[in-house]
């Protein structure tokens, strides 16, 4: 997927920008296990201070409302010094000007929903699937 995203980035056609964003939050995801949301909902402010103190503190993007520290890996550290430096004050790594947070999430998951058969592998797709039986006692 990451190889993917990087030939489209490369390619410099429709989508170009979405690629890049989602090579980064992919990576930031699997190195640090970020949801997509908290990745792409990420502040100048939090990436600052987590370059200082090497732990990224998860806020309000979080699932439930529950804030969480997450240590830094050296991919996601790679990704936040070099995304940070077009950034300005008081904005996010991988929303636009003017965009939404959900907005730019739905970017980032639209993407990898359309993309998906560029990368997904006979394995990924039979861990996916579901191969128990019904369950009975939830019918109606």
């Amino acid at each position: 997927m990451k190889q993917f995203a990087r030939e489209r980035v490369e390619d410099d056609r429709r989508g170009t920008e979405t690629a890049a964003d989602v090579r980064d939050v992919m990576q930031l995801a699997r190195t640090m296990g970020l949801r997509v949301t908290e990745a792409v909902a990420m502040s100048r402010s939090q990436v600052e201070q987590a370059l200082k103190s090497g732990v990224y503190q998860v806020k309000n993007e979080a699932e439930n409302g529950k804030w969480r520290q997450v240590p830094l890996s050296a991919q996601g550290r790679h990704v936040m010094e070099s995304r940070i430096q077009n950034v300005p004050r008081g904005n996010r790594l991988f929303i636009r000007p003017g965009e939404k947070t959900h907005a730019a999430v739905n970017r980032v998951e639209k993407f990898l929903q359309n993309n998906r058969l560029q990368f997904e592998t006979a394995e990924g797709r039979k861990n996916r699937m579901y191969h128990g039986s019904r369950n009975v006692n939830n019918e109606n």
